[in-house]
């Protein structure tokens, strides 16, 4: 799928019984986010919470920048998960992406693992328990 230039791919994986995760993989256009691939980031995670997906895991793995306009998208969506129950995480942070998140110290805020393999492993674990 496309919005502006914003491509992602997203793929189902199994959390526990009936239970999926969302892994949505964003390849925004020059590596970071701008302003039209936010929006379109916002309508693609808006539409999966909607979707009654208990976790969505957000790969980062494609993005060699990440300015704070784009962390506080994602923050909000933390916040909205905490809200609505659900689950929601990031992984494949590049050292300067991740170098931000550290320093924004972003960690207290959004879940972040090294792969969405690691992120759904972490999850089996935690519906397995409920």
């Amino acid at each position: 799928m496309t919005d502006n230039s914003l491509s992602f791919e997203q793929i189902d994986r199994v959390i526990y019984g009936t239970n999926r995760a969302a892994v949505i993989t964003p390849t925004p256009e020059q590596g970071s986010f701008s302003l039209p691939e936010l929006e379109g980031l916002d309508k693609v995670l808006e539409d999966t919470f909607d979707s009654g997906y208990p976790a969505i895991i957000l790969d980062l793995g494609n993005v060699n920048y990440m300015r704070i306009g784009g962390w506080g998208y994602l923050i909000n969506y933390a916040k909205k998960g905490k809200e609505e129950g659900k689950d929601f995480a990031i992984v494949g942070l590049n050292d300067a992406v991740n170098s931000s998140f550290e320093f924004f110290e972003l960690d207290r805020a959004i879940p972040a693992y090294d792969t969405a393999d690691k992120a759904v492993s972490h999850l089996k674990r935690k519906y397995a328990k409920r």
